[in-house]
């Protein structure tokens, strides 16, 4: 009984699947990606061949733009990623162990909470 309720469901998703509306794809517009430190260390280099890789192979023409953000041992960066809008045009690189310890010690309590 199972099987024929899963192979029933299976039939009517095939039969409607061709009539979803498609989904425009990702991306539409440039990405931001957020560097915690000034140009030219080692994050930013990175941040600029990963953004040149990702250009190559994403299935739109977008714009992967590096965005640096210094300040505050990189919690000005991470707070600008915080309050951006969860849309995935925004991504981040960040040492996570350094940017942990702020929101552990609490003193004072960082803008963000990884």
């Amino acid at each position: 009984m199972a099987k024929t309720l899963q192979a029933i469901i299976v039939a009517i998703i095939a039969i409607f699947a061709g009539t979803w509306p498609a989904q425009a794809s990702f991306p539409e517009k440039d990405i931001t990606f957020i560097v915690p430190y000034a140009p030219g260390g080692t994050f930013d280099t990175y941040v600029r061949a990963i953004s040149a890789a990702l250009e190559r192979h994403l299935p739109n023409k977008v714009h992967v733009i590096p965005n640096n953000i210094p300040g505050g041992d990189g919690a000005k960066a991470v707070g600008t990623m915080w309050r951006a809008k969860p849309d995935g045009y925004t991504i981040a690189i960040f040492d996570v162990p350094g940017e942990l310890l702020p929101q552990i010690a609490n003193n004072p309590p960082p803008p963000y909470d990884l």
